[in-house]
């Protein structure tokens, strides 16, 4: 079980395991716009970079692929030669995240990020709007759920 924290009531919502229809239900979401965060942004910006590549280093290889899976990111195992088995999936845009054991030289670090989901498909179903979760290695994830 997971612990789905919600910022703007500063209450725990318990949440069983997140399981999602994946690609299929994420294709079709018509999901809201995540926040800028009070950054101003230029309409005639454009950016000529995105992310590529994103590692997650976890002390909770399986209860993360689980975990993330569970959002409509589907992970498959991978293993190159004799390095750490790991996880990968490659999002609509080409993006890559992987998921690989934490090491001492590479430890479970801090991130924030966020996707948006299907909340209808998920379990349980997540109303409208923004909602913030910890994965489990107490990452917090902003979910955007249509």
């Amino acid at each position: 079980m997971y612990a789905a924290l919600d910022e703007h009531a500063n209450t725990e919502i318990a949440a069983s395991v997140w399981t999602a229809d994946t690609s299929a239900a994420m294709a079709r979401a018509s999901v809201p716009t995540p926040p800028t965060h009070g950054a101003p942004v230029s309409p005639t910006a454009t950016a000529t970079a995105r992310i590529a590549l994103m590692v997650l280093y976890t002390d909770h290889l399986e209860e993360s692929r689980e975990f993330y899976t569970a959002l409509g990111l589907p992970f498959v195992r991978e293993q190159h030669g004799s390095g750490p088995v790991h996880y990968s999936t490659t999002l609509p845009d080409g993006m890559v995240i992987e998921l690989y054991p934490a090491t001492a030289k590479r430890p479970a670090s801090s991130a924030r990020l966020g996707f948006t989901v299907d909340g209808q498909t998920l379990t349980p179903p997540l109303a409208s709007g923004r909602h913030v979760v910890k994965d489990p290695d107490g990452r917090m994830i902003e979910l955007y759920a249509a």
